[in-house]
């Protein structure tokens, strides 16, 4: 697995910017929970980065946002 937008996370200035481009730039992967694992992984990373969270705690954050589809949040 890699992320291919990791660019978008040091370009753009906030997370909602970073993941609209992560989902663009995932256009070979248009099936529903590979979108969402990759908007997942961006706003995880880009609170890592930008929030100094820890891996933990930025993916507790994320996965509890109402957004965060169902297969994420099981998953988690």
């Amino acid at each position: 697995m890699a992320i291919r937008s990791s660019a978008c996370l040091a370009y753009y200035k906030s997370e909602e910017d970073a993941v609209h481009c992560a989902r663009k730039a995932m256009f070979t992967h248009r099936e529903t929970t590979a979108l969402d694992g990759g908007e997942f992984f961006t706003r995880v990373a880009y609170r890592i980065i930008h929030s100094n969270l820890t891996p933990l705690l930025a993916i507790k954050e994320v996965s509890a946002l109402s957004s965060t589809s169902d297969f994420i949040k099981g998953k988690v």
